[in-house]
């Protein structure tokens, strides 16, 4: 398994990346002719090229040829605020498991870091990345992922 940018406790973070873009993320249509329509409302938001790409991969075309969101995004804004308060460290059974975290992100603190390398999680920091490492360091994160050991 691998965890991206995230750590099983909770999240005490100042606003951040994540904000703008679970905004932009909420307040876009529900649905629209086309992906221009959706482009449109997150470049408005300041949302940058490649992040939109990545969010848009979650429309879908719906019976009546309509673009719309494939995901609850309701669901995934409970789990934004839940993820604020949960401390999940007590469902922790790591088997051979890698963590890479963005350098330029709070989400895995150095704390969070040394208790999951405690546990046996191999961590890796990519330091220009954010929270949306998948996004800003592409090439980077599929070198570690590719070259990652998690032989136990």
């Amino acid at each position: 398994p691998t965890l991206t940018d995230i750590a099983p406790s909770p999240l005490d973070r100042p606003p951040g990346e994540l904000d703008p873009v679970v905004s932009a993320l909420f307040s876009s249509p529900s649905s629209g002719p086309s992906r221009d329509v959706f482009r449109r409302h997150f470049s408005e938001a300041g949302i940058g090229t490649a992040l939109t790409d990545w969010l848009l991969m979650n429309l879908a075309r719906t019976d009546s040829g309509e673009l719309a969101w494939r995901i609850d995004r309701s669901a995934l804004g409970r789990l934004e605020v839940n993820s604020r308060d949960l401390d999940l460290w007590p469902a922790v059974a790591m088997g051979p498991t890698v963590c890479v975290r963005g350098g330029r992100s709070p989400f895995v603190g150095d704390t969070d870091a040394g208790r999951l390398e405690a546990e046996g999680v191999e961590v890796h920091t990519i330091p220009k990345a954010g929270h949306f490492v998948h996004v800003d360091a592409q090439p980077e994160l599929v070198d570690v992922l590719c070259g990652a050991s998690t032989a136990a």
